[in-house]
């Protein structure tokens, strides 16, 4: 947990929209006062389900007093409060505290630049999406552990609980993906769009194709920076470029990078942070589905919810190996080994793994085990809905994993 009870310090949580920020400070805390910013530069008073409108001098006012009482003070949407109130908000420190959250890319480097009065009174903490083996866990055993498994890789953003939540029994991922996608399309560009809110129009629509290249597979900058070039939207295929892009997106839980283990064209391998948000822009950077009126074919979706479905398998069993999860990518057209389990300094590899959402065939199997012996894996198992000898598991043994490292989290936090 990025917030806990006891925490004292003044706190800046900051992440992409909807991924829990304002639900974790209301779980964990108490605050004595919360004001939420809103777009047209008013604040609201949250008083249990009861809202009061006030102005911003009015509010701030009543955060100050507050604080200088030793209470809490939680802030939503902070990235719209205006500089000028910033000076009346630190006066009160160390007195009280403090909780903002903001869902603006810039808001953090404001906050640490030389000439905020904030800097060094409030700690900078990211709200990812959640956790891969919350989620598993969160869905077991109302569902079975396959289904368990396939559904929380997209109910890692928890915006879409609700969405879901009536027909998990009815649907799987796919078809619930293939249903919604307009809907749930539409919905990410409007997450994805206060995060850039003070970015110009043009480089806005450089980070949008960025994440569309992304969900489509690219994954190595140079590959990016060239695609990018060619389109017009920088000014000198470099990669150096693109990597500043990404580190901007991996900063803001955008974007995140996976160690590549003896792949020749990288180290790390980029993707997007949400699984959900992956399939989508995946549709819209491979067949333009946000432009055009057209049928989304279910092997569209089965294609880029497969990938996913193996990284997150891969994350649970990096928690649960207490290694460094990576990902091998051969030569020529040899293929690619889904997991990569690596010690916990990433010298050598622990284990290997292919995740299947389906059986598992002998002859893929044997396949997958002639990759493994390339990458140095002292071994490698495959994932699979039903064993196939010695070198599977099933997803209930998944399962197993993530129980365990929820309950190693919760020991952790003790």
């Amino acid at each position: 947990m990025p917030l806990t009870r006891n925490e004292k310090n003044w706190v800046l949580l900051y992440g992409r929209r909807k991924t829990g920020k304002t639900f974790t400070v209301k779980t964990v805390r108490r605050p004595g006062l919360h004001l939420i910013i809103t777009r047209s530069g008013k604040a609201l008073v949250v008083c249990k389900s009861k809202f009061e409108t006030m102005t911003i001098d009015n509010a701030i006012s009543m955060a100050v007093s507050k604080l200088e009482n030793n209470a809490e003070v939680f802030i939503d949407e902070f990235q719209r409060l205006p500089e000028d109130y910033w000076d009346a908000l630190a006066l009160p420190h160390p007195s009280g505290t403090l909780v903002l959250a903001a869902s603006s890319y810039g808001i953090v480097e404001k906050v640490y630049s030389k000439r905020s009065p904030l800097l060094g009174l409030v700690k900078p903490v990211r709200i990812p999406v959640i956790n891969a083996s919350d989620a598993v866990v969160s869905l077991y055993p109302r569902l079975s552990p396959s289904e368990a498994v396939y559904w929380s890789v997209i109910l890692r953003d928890p915006w879409i609980t609700p969405y879901a939540e009536s027909i998990l029994e009815s649907l799987n991922p796919i078809e619930f993906i293939l249903e919604n996608h307009k809907a749930l399309a539409m919905a990410v560009k409007g997450l994805i769009g206060e995060v850039f809110s003070e970015e110009d129009r043009k480089l806005t629509r450089l980070y949008e194709e960025v994440l569309k290249l992304l969900g489509s597979g690219y994954w190595n900058p140079r590959e990016i920076s060239h695609t990018l070039y060619a389109r017009g939207l920088i000014e000198t295929p470099s990669p150096g470029t693109v990597t500043g892009i990404l580190d901007k997106l991996e900063s803001m839980g955008l974007v995140t990078k996976v160690k590549l283990w003896k792949t020749r064209k990288g180290r790390y391998y980029y993707k997007h942070a949400s699984p959900l948000l992956s399939i989508l822009y995946g549709l819209m950077g491979k067949y333009a589905t946000d432009e055009l009126d057209i049928p989304v074919k279910p092997d569209w979706v089965t294609e880029l919810y497969s990938t996913e479905l193996a990284f997150n398998v891969g994350e649970i069993l990096a928690e649960y190996y207490r290694g460094v999860q990576a990902y091998t990518i051969l030569p020529g057209q040899e293929g690619d080994i889904d997991i990569v389990i690596l010690d916990e300094k990433a010298r050598y590899p622990k284990a290997c793994y292919e995740v299947k959402k389906d059986k598992c065939s002998p002859k893929e199997l044997s396949a997958a085990y002639t990759r493994a012996e390339k990458t140095g894996c002292p071994w490698l198992k495959a994932v699979c809905t039903e064993k196939t000898g010695g070198s599977s598991i099933t997803y209930s043994t998944i399962v197993d994993y993530a129980i365990e490292n929820v309950i190693r989290a919760v020991r952790r936090r003790r």
